[in-house]
């Protein structure tokens, strides 16, 4: 594990680094001007034989490997969406890197599991997702876990839907061939939902279609309705849904109320992907962006955008665990435990065998932020991104192309799509705020997030002044 000190060495230069990163992070460039290849050049091809100083390391650090970052939490950062962490993040980390044991069975990690049943149940009451989903609750069939990705999650569910079909089948005829169902599986979702389904599309072999979506990006009850009819006629079987709350694109919001009473009416896997917008429900203000959680069967929620928790980091509930645990119904003997129907044995709900300590970082976060400073900072997110849309109001050159609900705003200029392309350029080109783009509804529009825990007010104006800058001179163009 190391000499004596050399832990204590190590941890105090790299937390008074950190640190001084945190209280410097304007100094840096949002997005570094460097090329690919930039750091390639300069490492050696080979490791070292023998142990280098750890000054040496440190400077390496500084001068080789920060400026070749990209500043996710400096607060001229506006693109992709925000990318969590704090303190209290950081030191739950540390211990569970520093315990370094895996856990795939309760007593392969006792505490780090029951820890992470209580946390999970933590964070769905300040949710107020339905009892179902909570170890604590009565009914005692639903729960929830972290899981490394979004992209991992929706893969379970889909294999956890796909095996329950296959049991439910069985039972009415022992000789079905499970081929020749999967063959006939389609998964549903909406044309503005994540890339993620379509990769799991991929990995399971199993048809995804895209659904059109409203004229707010939400997928209604009645285009669904037709779709299952479309593939019922075609032979196909309707496997899940995925619906988004809060898509990537614009932060619209699919109609889980419409879509669940079909998915309940037809007994198809209803999954939500909350990843950005969900975490955001802890303040009761939001919670009805996910009304009709009553029907959902599995919901996937980011708290590492917003939550103030760093990545990897992604809270899925099911109502029935049951469903999933059968999924993955192997017991190998040289993991086998005495208190296997006691407790919860979390291999069975993921992808992986073996998994690293992570409520750690979300106990810390709770007890040393606690619900109101979370609340208190989302809340300032939201007036932020009002305030920034206010100021795109406020000059006809500009439109917002959709409803701005949380911590982000999309716009474009009035005109053809170029004019939009260019002023990007020339934004980005400066060097002094970042943005990023994404097509909507066959437009092209800017996507302005507020990612940064330490954004204010000033930086709404300062990004805003640049951004009008840049547009008088596209606009003087002419080209």
């Amino acid at each position: 594990m190391g000499s004596p000190g050399q832990l204590r060495e190590y941890g105090r230069d790299m937390l008074e680094f950190i640190e001084q990163l945190w209280g410097d992070l304007e100094q840096y460039p949002p997005v570094p001007k460097v090329e690919p290849g930039f750091l390639l050049e300069r490492l050696p091809k080979e490791a070292p034989k023998e142990p280098q100083p750890w000054g040496d390391i440190m400077v390496d650090v500084k001068e080789l490997f920060i400026p070749g970052v990209t500043q996710w939490h400096n607060p001229n950062f506006h693109a992709y969406v925000e990318a969590g962490t704090s303190a209290a993040s950081v030191a739950g980390d540390l211990l569970a890197n520093a315990l370094a044991f895996p856990t795939f069975s309760w007593q392969s990690g006792p505490a780090s599991t029951e820890l992470e049943m209580r946390m999970m149940d933590w964070f769905g009451r300040m949710l107020n997702l339905p009892e179902e989903f909570l170890f604590s609750s009565d009914k005692n069939t639903g729960g929830g876990v972290i899981q490394e990705s979004n992209t991992g999650a929706l893969t379970l569910m889909v294999t956890t839907a796909k095996m329950r079909l296959l049991r439910q089948l069985r039972e009415n005829n022992q000789d079905i061939k499970p081929h020749d169902v999967i063959s006939k599986l389609v998964i549903f979702t909406s044309d503005q939902a994540h890339v993620s389904v379509q990769r799991v599309g991929i990995v399971t072999g199993i048809r995804v279609r895209s659904l059109e979506t409203d004229e707010k990006g939400s997928l209604r009850g009645e285009t669904l309705e037709k779709a299952i009819k479309q593939a019922g006629n075609e032979g196909l079987i309707p496997l899940l849904v995925f619906a988004t709350s809060g898509t990537t694109s614009t932060c619209a919001f699919d109609n889980l109320q419409e879509i669940g009473e079909i998915c309940q009416s037809e007994s198809i896997w209803l999954h939500v992907d909350a990843a950005y917008a969900g975490s955001y429900c802890i303040c009761p203000e939001f919670r009805p962006l996910i009304d009709g959680m009553q029907y959902v069967d599995s919901i996937c929620i980011g708290p590492q955008k917003a939550m103030r928790i760093h990545l990897p980091y992604c809270g899925l509930w099911v109502r029935d665990r049951y469903a999933m645990e059968r999924t993955f119904d192997d017991d190998p003997m040289y993991i086998k435990h005495n208190y296997q129907d006691k407790s919860v044995d979390f291999k069975n709900w993921s992808l992986y065998m073996t998994r690293p300590c992570r409520p750690l970082k979300m106990w810390f976060v709770l007890r040393l932020l606690g619900v109101e400073e979370l609340q208190k900072h989302m809340r300032k997110q939201v007036c932020l991104a009002h305030e920034f849309e206010a100021l795109v109001r406020g000059d006809d050159r500009f439109e917002i192309v959709a409803d701005v609900v949380l911590g982000l705003v999309c716009f474009r200029m009035k005109g053809p799509d170029e004019l939009t392309k260019r002023l990007l350029e020339a934004v980005n080109d400066q060097g002094k705020i970042f943005i990023n783009f994404t097509e909507y509804k066959g437009r092209f529009i800017i996507r302005f997030p507020i990612c940064s825990a330490a954004a204010e007010s000033r930086h709404m104006t300062f990004a805003w002044s640049i951004i009008a800058d840049a547009a008088a001179k596209v606009r003087a163009s002419g080209r």
